[in-house]
């Protein structure tokens, strides 16, 4: 079976949108080497996703900002060093890649697959455009997480 947007819109119980269709582009691009190909580690991927972006419906995190939010400012361990880096590395795509460091790491990720992918630490908006926004949780999936190990093994072991 292939995935299409009509099968995550069946599954987020809304009409299939934007942000669908860039998750099934990504997975079309590089699922099946991230091991997204096996059933039960898609599950496990599209429900990660489905959570995080309430169903595909946002692909930027709401800002208020929060007094979580407001603790982004300053964290070495995201690599927000710069003042403004807090907001301006929040989260993007359906999983909320957040913080400096790590659109600098999705960048690198992304440049091996295609040199002409942007360079998301200096344009952290470009993760949201097409093909990038679908495939930034796979890189998380795959490598950005931060145990900087594939969450695979989580789904091969059903540990939600």
């Amino acid at each position: 079976m292939i995935l299409t947007a009509d099968h995550l819109s069946a599954i987020a119980g809304t009409a299939t949108n934007d942000n669908m269709r860039s998750t099934v582009a990504g997975l079309a691009k590089a699922g099946v080497g991230a091991g997204l190909e096996r059933p039960h580690r898609l599950a496990h991927y599209l429900g990660q996703l489905a959570h995080e972006s309430a169903g595909w419906r946002y692909d930027r995190e709401i800002w208020g900002p929060t007094a979580a939010q407001k603790r982004y400012e300053g964290r070495a361990d995201l690599g927000n060093t710069q003042p403004g880096d807090g907001s301006r590395f929040r989260g993007r795509g359906p999983i909320q890649i957040t913080g400096r460091a790590n659109y600098r790491s999705f960048a690198a990720w992304a440049q091996k697959l295609d040199r002409r992918a942007p360079d998301f630490e200096s344009d952290p908006e470009a993760v949201n455009t097409d093909p990038w926004e679908g495939l930034g949780p796979i890189w998380y999936w795959s490598t950005g997480n931060p145990t900087r190990a594939s969450l695979n093994g989580l789904a091969d072991a059903n540990d939600l």
